[in-house]
Formats: structure tokens, sequence, C-alpha cells
């Protein structure tokens, strides 16, 4: 039966690129690549499907704003279909694999229409990562052209998520959008959607260098920076795991070098964009709360993971952004994903004596 369902899925579910599922579309409000040096990355062990990036540089996607025209939305998952049901990959990071997606959400649901213009926000992955990194650039530029070419009309902006609470989006939205909040259990076909691709690719933190600094510094404090912040994020509250098992002897360590332990989750976005706008060196597990690395300027940092495979967002954001990025990495192969895992502190030293001195 498992396979049997498999093989329906494999028949029914397509996942197309924009371009081929528009292959004549016009495209404007471009944002061209960006190259940067990346001398480490050959030397570090990537996941299978983003080797062909290891080279000595790198360089970020082209992205663009478009108009569809009678799309589907899945609220769902926060994608764009065709009108036969074909999903845009365009719409969604990371990428999720066609048997991944349950057919009840993408067939046989009530059709309700959105008519006029509009746009969206929300996408398929929702963590601080996500949304900072991929779905706000994005966001903007999409913002960029309606500024321009459309002030004068009243865009609708959907969403599933209270966007309107998030920190970021209400200092980003333009006067003429309004919220327009759509529910679970129908899809909705959209009569022209303004839409944006992504200025970022699944585990990579790099894009454009002018649209980073226009986005963030609307949130930035108006101050000069003191750089004086040790920061270590604990992931000690992370439903998730990736634990560091003897993280108490590693904050003794630490400690010796004026690093503090900060609880994110604990903090109100506004604390945690001061604290890591004046930071000097940053010491973390890989997860979310490297994201803001994005408010600091040309600091330290050492990440660390929980088995040789390294996943390169924030080694290509830190490149991307100036700052002096080393990383450790457990030995034990046997560790996944979101395996807790023990630092090696003599391993851990050098490399912060290298790092801070």
């Amino acid at each position: 039966m498992f396979f049997l369902k498999k093989e329906i899925k494999k028949q029914l579910i397509k996942v197309v690129s924009l371009n081929e599922a528009f292959p004549s579309l016009s495209k404007a409000n471009f944002v061209p690549s960006e190259r940067i040096e990346t001398p480490e990355a050959p030397q570090m062990l990537f996941p299978d499907e983003i080797r062909h990036w290891q080279g000595k540089s790198y360089s970020s996607p082209v992205a663009y704003t478009v108009i569809l025209k009678n799309v589907l939305y899945s609220p769902e998952y926060n994608i764009i279909m065709t009108k036969d049901h074909r999903i845009i990959a365009d719409s969604f990071i990371p990428y999720k694999p066609p048997e991944d997606f349950k057919i009840t959400y993408l067939f046989g649901r009530k059709i309700q229409k959105i008519s006029n213009y509009c746009t969206i926000f929300d996408q398929l992955a929702d963590n601080h990562f996500h949304r900072v990194i991929d779905n706000i650039p994005r966001f903007y530029l999409t913002r960029e052209y309606i500024n321009e070419h459309f002030s004068n009309e009243n865009i609708k902006l959907i969403h599933t998520t209270n966007i309107a609470d998030n920190f970021f989006i209400p200092k980003l939205i333009s006067k003429n959008m309004n919220l327009v909040k759509v529910e679970t259990g129908k899809l909705y076909n959209l009569e022209k959607l303004i839409f944006s691709t992504f200025l970022t690719r699944h585990f990579n933190g790099c894009f454009s260098t002018s649209y980073r600094n226009k986005i963030y510094s609307q949130f930035m404090p108006k101050r000069p920076r003191q750089a004086t912040n040790r920061i270590f994020i604990s992931r000690e509250k992370a439903p998730l795991g990736r634990h560091i098992i003897n993280e108490n002897e590693l904050l003794q360590l630490l400690d010796k070098f004026g690093f503090k332990k900060y609880l994110l989750e604990d903090m109100p976005m506004e604390d945690q964009i001061n604290l890591f706008y004046d930071a000097e060196a940053v010491v973390a597990p890989h997860g979310a709360g490297l994201t803001n690395l994005i408010f600091s300027e040309k600091i330290k940092v050492l990440e660390l993971f929980q088995r040789p495979l390294i996943i390169p967002t924030y080694y290509y954001l830190s490149r991307s952004m100036g700052h002096d990025y080393r990383y450790w990495h457990s030995s034990n192969t046997k560790n996944n994903h979101f395996s807790s895992f023990e630092a090696d502190l003599s391993q851990i030293k050098v490399l912060l004596e290298e790092l801070l001195f």
C-alpha cells in the first residue's frame, strides 16, 4: 500500500521551475548575482546536493519580479501552483520532494478566488533563519516593485500566520498593502500575483550586499557600534536538539575568553539586534540563532557542528559579510542533523586562540 501511494504521488504531484511553467514571462526588478570568495569551501564536507558549490568562489542567484496570472495558492504549504496543480519550485525554500507533499492539500479542495493584484509573504519554511534571510529579502524586492509600479493600486498581502505581530514586517509593509488572512482547507485562485524569486538558496545565507544593507539598516540602532560583546548562543532550550552535552564545561572555557551565554528565545528581537550589533565575536552550535550575524559587522565567528558534515549556511553568510569565520565539527559520523554532541574543549581552545589573538 505504501509503495502504491508513493507511485500515485509521483504521477500526480509535479514540481517545476518558474521558467518551465511560464517560459514567456516578462521579468523585471532584477537583482544581479554577487560573487564572493570561498577559499575554505573545497576542504569542507558539504551535503551531496550542494557539493558543486565547493569551488573557491560562489555566485548568488539572480532574483527578479514577475506577475503571475490565475495561479493556485495552498495555505497549508504556502506554495504557488499552476492551474493544472504543478508546484512552482521557486515559491519555497528548502526544496521538498514531491512525495513529501500531501495530495489532499493540493487537489480536491474548494477553490476561492482572490481578485485583482496580490502578493505573499509566507513560504514553506518558517523559522527565524528562513524568515529573516529568505522571506524578508524576497518581500523587500516585491515591495520595491509595488512602490515603483503600483503605488496607486490597492495590493492584497496574503498571509497565513499573524504577520502583523512580526517585528520586521510592519516596518516593511507599504501603505497600499491590505492584509488578507487566508484559511487552511482551501485553495486560492490568485488572479494577479506579484511574485519575486528568492535572493538566496537552501543551505546558503549569501545574497546581494546592496540589498542586504538597504533592508537591514532599517532595523539597526542609530548609533556607533561598540564591538565589545563576546556571545555564546546556547541551544539549551532548543526543542529539536543539537544540545552541547558538556555545555557547562564549555562555558568555563569560554568565560576565560570573555564570552557570556545567551538564550535568544528569551530575548525580544530588538534586544537581539542590539546584542549582535555590538558583537565582537560569536560562538554557537549550528542553528537559527546564527541568523543574527546579519546585524553584526566584521566579527569573529566560531560555529560548532555535531558531525563531520558541514551545513554551510552561515559560512556563506559570514564570507559575504566579511566576518572572520572558523568552524569545529565532531568526528562522530553516527550523529544526525539533530543529535546532541560533546564539544572537544582542547580543540576549541586552540581555535579560539587563533581567532581572537
